[in-house]
């Protein structure tokens, strides 16, 4: 893919080449998914329903992309930093909300964090992760 970016923050044309790999992962699975990606602030740059895409989805997709955003880390690898007691516990109800539920991945160019993508629609534990990973290949 391009490396287009606006100064820190993903650009419009880049979100748009990601959802292009991710909508093409979900279709080969056979998952109506919801894509969203968000920018270093954590708002919302680009969101796709795809047809018949569960509802709820669309906020969860959102939650998963701003929390890779603003973290830069992958959501499901925060899971063990909020539980009870942890270093991170009670940043889940920080920035509007956050998540951990897998399928939050950062989006990053030549190791700079540009962005979050969150894929929402399919099995949050395998199939929302796989199609995160193969749309940022």
């Amino acid at each position: 893919m391009p490396k287009t970016v606006i100064s820190e923050n993903i650009s419009a044309q880049y979100a748009k080449e990601i959802s292009k790999k991710a909508q093409l992962r979900a279709k080969e699975l056979g998952i109506p998914v919801v894509i969203a990606i968000a920018d270093t602030r954590g708002a919302l740059k680009y969101l796709l329903a795809m047809d018949d895409a569960p509802p709820r989805s669309v906020d969860i997709a959102f939650l998963k992309a701003k929390t890779s955003a603003l973290t830069g880390k992958k959501t499901a690898d925060l899971k063990p930093l909020v539980q009870s007691g942890a270093k991170l516990e009670g940043i889940t109800e920080t920035n509007g909300g956050m998540t951990v539920i897998e399928g939050g991945f950062p989006i990053q160019i030549d190791g700079k964090l540009i962005g979050g993508l969150g894929i929402s629609g399919g099995d949050a534990a395998t199939q929302d992760p796989d199609i995160a990973a193969y749309a940022l290949q």
